[in-house]
């Protein structure tokens, strides 16, 4: 009989007895110890390239965390709590890397609640990230930059289908907890965005919040049409729900801790298209391959070849992440999860500071 979920293989403590620090793989559970040390106010660092230590090889990636910032009892704890190898080394590893800092997490709901962000509140939460929930009204306010480091927008936020605008006899109704949370992501949301990333926030937006792409004016179009340049109809192409192959561009850290390829769920999900001499904007993932169904059923799969899944864009001063995939789809696709974690540290570490 099973009561309840399996606890994870107890991971271990390896390497040196008096380490002057510890490296942990790229791995979802390294998330949580790293966000263990940044909340006690150690120090957390994610090395940009492969590095040898003690005569072992590491990958790019690998975090690296002070002795001074755990403790060995800590580390050896959280080693067999969390199923993480974390191996002690005798001196500091050398080479880029970026130190991580505590991000302030906004993630967008709705009144009467979205249940892609109730699933986002459920991960950030297993892996201890903190997060503000924040609606549309705060978003519309603007001065972002002074409340966050990072916006998270699950599917749904933008684009997609829209429920209807609630009456203002009901919104007068409400009490005043509740009044501030009616509303939805506009056109008139788009600067205050902006604004945001110029000054250095991120923001990562998933499935069709991926629209806000374009509404920035960023130089990528609608993959899915024919060649008139109209979205295809569902006769040609139709994917309901389904688990789909995709390619892994390693030419950015927001894709550490992932493999050469990856499954990702593939829902109705938006494709992109590049333009031309596009500057400050790259493909992180695209199908390259005419027969990407995996698991469930897709008609027309084949007009997915050569379409971009995922972006990586600097705008202004700031980082914009988009995800057609739904990459944590029910909090189910671990293997995706990476993508979510890199992305909200990534975009707000610090460059350049030397290893202590």
């Amino acid at each position: 009989e099973i009561e309840w979920m399996a606890e994870p293989t107890g991971g271990q403590l390896a390497g040196s007895s008096s380490p002057a620090g510890y490296l942990l793989p790229h791995e979802n559970a390294s998330f949580t110890v790293a966000n263990r040390v940044l909340a006690n106010g150690g120090d957390v660092h994610w090395l940009e390239s492969a590095t040898t230590v003690d005569g072992t090889s590491f990958p790019e990636g690998t975090f690296y965390i002070p002795a001074s910032s755990a403790d060995r009892s800590a580390m050896e704890g959280w080693a067999s709590e969390l199923g993480v190898t974390i191996t002690g080394v005798s001196s500091a590893p050398s080479g880029e890397n970026m130190t991580l800092r505590q991000p302030r997490i906004g993630l967008w709901d709705r009144y009467g609640g979205s249940m892609p962000s109730g699933w986002i509140r459920y991960t950030l939460e297993d892996f201890e990230f903190d997060y503000e929930v924040v609606y549309p009204p705060d978003l519309d306010e603007g001065s972002l930059r002074d409340r966050f480091d990072v916006i998270l927008f699950p599917d749904g936020a933008l684009g997609g289908r829209r429920f209807g605008a609630p009456t203002s006899d009901f919104i007068e109704s409400l009490p005043d907890t509740l009044r501030g949370r009616v509303g939805e992501v506009s056109e008139e949301t788009v600067e205050p965005l902006r604004d945001f990333l110029n000054d250095g926030g991120t923001v990562i937006a998933i499935g069709t919040s991926t629209a806000l792409g374009q509404q920035l004016g960023l130089p990528i179009e609608n993959y899915m049409v024919d060649a008139a340049g109209q979205g295809l109809n569902r006769d040609v192409y139709f994917t309901p729900g389904s688990v789909h192959d995709i390619k892994i561009d390693h030419g950015s850290p927001l894709t550490h801790g992932m493999g050469e390829r990856a499954f990702v769920l593939h829902s109705h999900s938006p494709v992109f298209r590049i333009q031309d001499g596009a500057e400050g904007i790259r493909q992180i993932a695209w199908y390259d391959t005419a027969e990407p169904l995996v698991s469930g059923w897709a008609w027309g799969q084949e007009h997915l070849e050569g379409g971009t899944s995922m972006i990586e864009a600097d705008v202004g001063q700031g980082k914009l992440f988009l995800f057609g995939p739904k990459i944590t789809f029910r909090a189910q696709p671990h293997g995706t999860f990476p993508l979510l974690f890199n992305g909200i540290y990534y975009g707000t570490a610090e460059r350049g500071r030397p290893i202590s």
